[in-house]
């Protein structure tokens, strides 16, 4: 929570799933820790405070007036992302042939990248052209959006 709050700042709308559903009292109560960590995180930034460097202080504080957000605590304590990931848009668009796992490499057309294949392909909008491209039609008269306009093309 201190890093949305720091990363996001006021104006920003956070969705919270497993956090509400899966806390231990049930869906309200997880919903009014998530709340009370939101808030806790936004009065400390407003007093000043570093929320990146003193975040899990901020919210054990706050554990102390919420047992909602104590009980939430408990259960998941700290979270740490100790992994890289393994799907990385630097993967795609530097093109790593050393890779044999790489989707970019088992693409059909090495010419069009792969991700704007799995962002147009689920579109139900889409229609093939008579070149046998993909396109997506605008809602402008006349006109006809091509993938091949939106593709990243290869470094060469």
């Amino acid at each position: 929570m201190p890093a949305l709050t720091e990363i996001f700042g006021d104006d920003s709308v956070l969705q919270f799933g497993g956090g509400t559903l899966g806390h231990p009292w049930g869906n309200a109560p997880g919903a009014v820790a998530n709340r009370v960590a939101l808030e806790a995180c936004v009065q400390a930034r407003n007093e000043g405070r570093d929320l990146a460097a003193e975040g899990n202080t901020i919210i054990r504080e706050a554990c102390k007036w919420s047992p909602e957000l104590a009980a939430a605590c408990e259960v998941w304590k700290e979270i740490k992302f100790e992994f890289k990931p393994v799907d990385t848009l630097d993967k795609y668009m530097n093109n790593d042939s050393t890779s044999e796992d790489s989707l970019y490499n088992r693409s059909i057309e090495r010419n069009d990248n792969y991700i704007s294949r799995c962002v147009f392909d689920s579109d139900n909008r889409r229609t093939i052209s008579e070149s046998g491209r993909s396109s997506i039609p605008t809602r402008a008269t006349s006109s006809e959006l091509t993938l091949s306009d939106l593709t990243l093309r290869e470094k060469i």
